[in-house]
């Protein structure tokens, strides 16, 4: 999908574009390095990075960055950041050939401040730039650090072979983050791209940067911004800043929500993102009432956006590591989405819960019949303690549309049951909800014998993986437990199948898990100590 990119008509940096800077210290050392000054022109704002490289591997080891509004009246705004932890925000005051900053900012060990003074020669192709009053670095405190000075170039250092980048090397910010980095798209219901985001870890992964566009129908860039997310300094807590051609300013911080969901807060709202596999998500906004997030509307879907290098060599990859045989398994899996709503129900009214269950159970086939919903049924959870939930219902999906087809609920014959509200009434009284769970398919395996199996005994593992573990894990349970279950299914009559799901999404309170490993079973061939 091709789309147009209607830039908005800024001033260029002044000193736009790359720069090769050495400074000597006061030992006699030297200092080196790059800096690279750029205009975003569809979100409004100058960019500007440093790095220091080491004079041996050629590969950065320090380095800052920062945000600069567009100069007003010869005054600009900046929000900077360093690989050290620091941040802060400045104020630059541009003349002809010069420029200076007076920034504050703050660190794990306290305060800092300082004044950059910067000039460059009438051709612009050299600049000087001091600074003074330094607090906060090394040393504490410096009158007058060493000038750094810098020469225009018109390549690319890593094509001469003057810096070679970390690639793979280069950390992210939280493990936690790092299946939403690339770039992700998502469409209208014509197939247009409308919104475009690129998340990337920046500042030797100190950072974790979020680039977004909105597009009209014709393709043009509406606008853009960025979220920049960093550990406050102070509390160690991951925050988030704001950033756009009005300026910049402290806007949230993240949830993570259990398997690899992450609500990413602003201001009283949340955007919270789910993983509908490792190439989709499905986004969703909510607003804070009462103290509760409360979804607003059925949200998005983001589709992972694959460079034709990145195709070729998954494609590649993929060829070496599985057989046909394997591919066409895959081609035949179920990926569809689970469902399960818990409750709690007093022992003296289990009868009337599932006398009412029964009456759920017609409408429910007939969201079959409209190809709604795949399966639903009601567990007795046997090992549930005192105050657990003891009783679920599962409701199987092909989509995550379809789990959220609530409209569908308003096309059923309910002449059966009176209504849906005085089934309802008839129902809530007996239980107690306890929260939902939601699952993706990922794989699973049948026993030859199961289409004539009666499956009424279920048994369940939660699996929580290790960070930057999870494709390593998944991997794991396809090529070593999926074959031995097909060993299983020859030895033991009582064995119908094993699954594994990922959590998307839980609202029960202390859920933490990654995954769940499922095992289908019929309790008439199973001996007496197994059931």
């Amino acid at each position: 999908m091709q789309f147009a990119i209607q830039a908005q008509e800024i001033p260029k940096h002044p000193l736009e574009g790359t720069w090769k800077w050495q400074s000597t210290n006061e030992d006699g050392s030297t200092r080196q390095g790059f800096r690279w000054y750029w205009t975003d022109s569809v979100v409004g704002v100058h960019r500007i990075a440093h790095a220091s490289i080491d004079a041996e591997t050629l590969k950065p080891i320090h380095g800052w960055s920062a945000f600069q509004t567009i100069s007003k009246e010869g005054i600009s705004d900046e929000l900077w950041v360093d690989t050290k932890g620091r941040l802060g925000h400045a104020t630059k005051r541009f003349t002809d050939k010069s420029s200076s900053i007076t920034f504050t900012g703050t660190s794990e060990s306290g305060n800092v401040s300082g004044i950059i003074e910067l000039s460059w020669n009438q051709a612009v192709d050299t600049f000087k730039e001091v600074g003074s009053r330094l607090v906060g670095f090394d040393p504490t405190y410096q009158e007058i650090a060493p000038a750094l000075e810098a020469q225009r170039i018109d390549y690319n250092p890593a094509e001469k072979g003057e810096v070679v980048w970390l690639g793979d090397e280069r950390p992210i910010l939280d493990p936690r983050l790092e299946d939403l980095n690339g770039k992700w798209e998502s469409t209208n219901k014509d197939g247009h791209v409308n919104l475009s985001i690129n998340f990337s870890p920046w500042d030797l992964g100190s950072s974790f940067l979020e680039r977004f566009v909105l597009f009209d129908d014709e393709g043009n860039a509406r606008r853009g911004g960025y979220n920049l997310t960093r550990k406050d300094p102070k509390s160690g807590q991951m925050i988030i800043f704001g950033i756009g051609g009005n300026g910049f300013s402290l806007i949230g911080g993240w949830d993570f929500m259990g398997g690899s969901t992450t609500g990413q807060r602003q201001g009283g709202n949340r955007l919270v993102r789910s993983f509908l596999s490792e190439d989709e998500i499905h986004a969703k906004w909510q607003s804070k009432e009462n103290g509760q997030f409360i979804d607003n509307g059925n949200g998005y879907i983001l589709k992972r956006k694959k460079t034709e290098n990145d195709q070729d060599t998954e494609t590649a990859n993929e060829d070496k590591k599985r057989s046909y045989y394997q591919r066409s398994q895959d081609a035949r899996k179920f990926t569809g989405f689970i469902k399960t709503d818990f409750k709690i129900v007093k022992e003296n009214d289990v009868a009337s819960y599932l006398a009412a269950e029964k009456e759920w159970k017609t409408l429910h086939e007939q969201i079959m019949q409209k190809g709604g919903l795949l399966h639903w049924h009601v567990a007795h959870i046997k090992n549930a303690k005192l105050g657990e939930p003891n009783y679920a219902t599962v409701q199987v999906y092909a989509s995550m549309e379809d789990m959220q087809n609530g409209s569908i609920w308003d096309n059923l014959d309910y002449s059966a049951v009176g209504s849906r509200a005085s089934l309802a009434e008839r129902t809530w009284p007996y239980l107690k909800h306890a929260g939902s769970d939601v699952y993706q398919a990922i794989d699973q395996y049948w026993s030859p014998d199961s289409g004539n199996m009666e499956i009424d005994h279920i048994n369940m593992g939660y699996m929580s993986v290790r960070s930057g573990k999870t494709q390593d894990y998944v991997t794991a349970e396809r090529t070593l437990a999926k074959p031995f279950w097909n060993v299983v299914s020859n030895l033991d009559s009582s064995f119908g199948g094993w699954a594994m799901h990922r959590l998307v999404e839980s609202s029960r309170a202390g859920v933490n898990h990654d995954f769940a490993t499922v095992h289908f079973k019929t309790q008439a061939n199973m001996s007496d100590q197994a059931a």
